[in-house]
């Protein structure tokens, strides 16, 4: 089972731009909802971090999350930075010739 730390805003403020991301899709892997598991409720309750995406510990971690991201500069996707590696081959090669 996945776990995601609860943490405060202000900690979040202080991570890299990287590690919010990890964080960002630590959430978004979290399970559906607790019903669909087999654990007691007394379980739950001991467990102190966010595990599942129906409950409002969730909600608050995310929009936290996506606050702070949209302070930090754009840090691009696999897809992108291949794609200006391209270009700048090409440019590259235009230049040579």
């Amino acid at each position: 089972m996945r776990t995601v730390a609860i943490v405060s805003i202000e900690e979040l403020e202080g991570m890299h731009t990287g590690s919010l991301l990890e964080r960002l899709h630590a959430l978004q892997r979290c399970e559906e909802r607790i019903d669909w598991f087999d654990m007691d409720p007394e379980e739950v309750e001991g467990i102190t971090a966010i595990i599942f995406n129906d409950s409002p510990e969730w909600r608050a971690a995310l929009a936290e999350v996506k606050a702070v991201l949209a302070t930090r500069e754009h840090v691009p996707s696999k897809a992108e930075r291949t794609e200006a590696r391209r270009e700048a081959a090409r440019a590259a090669q235009g230049s040579a010739e």
